[in-house]
């Protein structure tokens, strides 16, 4: 079952915009700071905080409805 979810999760970031999936490997996966993503990617700090926060929240939403369906084949 946790090897499902994980695979869920990362279908669900393959979903994402590119720019959202590079941005969220980046802050949450490789440990990068908002700052140091910034140089990486010429944006600017409110435009990264704004794609990793709207990252998170699809990823939360899709995640959600995944866990519903699951529960519901029970």
């Amino acid at each position: 079952e946790e090897k499902e979810e994980r695979d869920a999760i990362r279908r669900i970031i393959g979903m994402l915009p590119p720019l959202q999936q590079r941005i969220l490997q980046m802050k949450d996966i490789e440990g990068y700071e908002t700052g140091e993503i910034t140089e990486i990617t010429g944006m600017v700090a409110e435009a990264v905080r704004n794609n990793l926060s709207r990252a998170r929240k699809r990823i939360r939403e899709l995640y959600l409805l995944y866990y519903k369906t699951q529960q519901a084949k029970k």
